[in-house]
């Protein structure tokens, strides 16, 4: 049903060899993600791109933060603590 709602954007991610899965988030404002880590012996990156981002949305992984841009991907390793918040 959820392929159906975004055809091209599903078929874009069946291309990919190796894709476990694929979501939509909504962090409305003072949404949070809170801290966790991925399975330490079930290695994955994430890969997340921007599509309508505030000023004030900001993915952490370990020591490392940054703000999420429109059009733009940000990669990682899911291992380490991650988070997630919109202000």
């Amino acid at each position: 049903r959820n392929c159906a709602l975004a055809p091209r954007t599903a078929a874009a991610v069946q291309a990919v060899p190796g894709v476990a899965t694929a979501a939509f988030y909504v962090l409305e404002p003072g949404a949070r993600i809170l801290p966790h880590c991925g399975v330490p012996q079930d290695p994955m990156l994430r890969a997340h791109l921007g599509l309508i981002c505030p000023p004030e949305c900001y993915l952490r992984v370990g020591q490392e933060q940054r703000a999420w841009t429109e059009g733009s991907w940000i990669v990682f390793d899911d291992r380490p603590e991650h988070e997630a918040w919109n202000g």
